[in-house]
């Protein structure tokens, strides 16, 4: 009969984890800079099923990585919001062009009429 060993001295089986500090940094580095999943993935050098399944076991982290990918649009929006703030009529004009489309479009509406190209007729001979 052998003794068992205690659970804390087993060695745990596999390879040692690819998601090291300066990975997670990287990664999140590259979702605020508007990376997607896989490009992510190539610059902070794992595989992106590496990434998927530390998302999975971290779920905190997959919301994060969620919230970073929009950092671009957000700090784009405050650039936008900066330089109207600052008087810039461009800038103005362009976002009321966007959210304003039914008073400040600049796409002229064509009515499209419909017109026989040709005209059927029919004799009684």
């Amino acid at each position: 009969m052998t003794k068992k060993k205690p659970k804390h001295l087993h060695k745990e089986a596999g390879a040692p984890t690819k998601m090291t500090k300066e990975v997670v940094d990287k990664l999140e580095h590259a979702f605020m800079r508007g990376f997607n999943d896989e490009q992510a993935s190539f610059y902070a050098g794992i595989d992106k099923s590496t990434l998927y399944n530390y998302c999975k076991l971290h779920p905190e982290f997959s919301t994060k990585k969620e919230i970073l990918k929009s950092h671009l649009v957000m700090q784009s929006k405050i650039n936008v919001f900066e330089a109207i703030e600052s008087g810039s009529v461009l800038d103005s004009k362009w976002l009321l062009e966007r959210k304003a489309k039914d008073e400040f479009s600049l796409k002229n509406e064509i009515e499209h009429l419909t017109v026989p190209i040709f005209q059927l007729i029919v004799s009684d001979d």
